[in-house]
Order: structure tokens, then C-alpha cells, then sequence
């Protein structure tokens, strides 16, 4: 492997790192976003009238957006961690391996950084 090569594995470990804190942080604060949302939708269908019904249904969605949003980044996490666990236990990587786990991990930065 070139030595090009191993410094870009180097950054790429160091940046992936940094990333999977940051997207465990993420999940955090969107699992209490939707435990929140779920405790305000389940006190608002105790007493349905007319002037709740509208509050009931943005909360519903509002949900429906904060569980879409978990599901894109854990997905992202899982996909970033499996190529993490790749790059890590390959002791002696060729350059080949060592240029496709580059080339991955650039693609899950660049839609990454789309879906922000």
C-alpha cells in the first residue's frame, strides 16, 4: 500500500470517528425529541375535541418525521460502523481493499452531508 494510501486511512479513521460520535449524539437527541412527542400525542388523545384535533395530528406527523429521521441516520451509522469494523481488522490491507474502503466511506460522507 503507498504511503498516500495509509495517511488517507489514517484521516479517514480519524474523521469516521468522529462522525459515529456525532451521529450517536444525534440519535440520542431524537430518541428524546420522540419520547417527548409520544408523551405529548398520548396526553392530547386522552381529551379529543375540535380545538385538539389539529395539535393531535401535526404531533402525529411531527413523529412520523422525527422516526423517519432515526431510521436514515441508524442506517447511516450501521453502514459507517460495518466499514469501520472492515478498515480495522484488516491488518494488511492492499492497496485495492484499502482504496474501496476510501471510496466507500466518501460516499457515506457525500450522502451524508446531502441529507443534512
Amino acid at each position: 500500500m503507498t504511503e498516500h494510501t495509509q495517511n488517507t486511512l489514517i484521516g479517514v479513521r480519524q474523521e469516521a470517528l468522529i462522525h459515529l460520535s456525532d451521529s450517536e449524539k444525534l440519535l440520542g437527541e431524537y430518541g428524546r425529541y420522540a419520547e417527548n412527542l409520544e408523551q405529548m400525542i398520548d396526553k392530547l388523545s386522552l381529551d379529543l375535541s375540535d380545538e385538539t384535533m389539529d395539535s393531535y395530528n401535526k404531533l402525529k406527523i411531527e413523529f412520523q418525521n422525527i422516526q423517519d429521521k432515526i431510521t436514515q441516520e441508524t442506517a447511516w451509522f450501521d453502514q459507517l460502523y460495518a466499514l469501520m469494523n472492515t478498515l480495522n481488522q484488516s491488518e494488511d490491507l492492499d492497496e485495492n481493499l484499502a482504496q474501496e474502503i476510501i471510496s466507500k466511506y466518501q460516499e457515506l460522507r457525500d450522502k451524508k452531508v446531502h441529507s443534512v
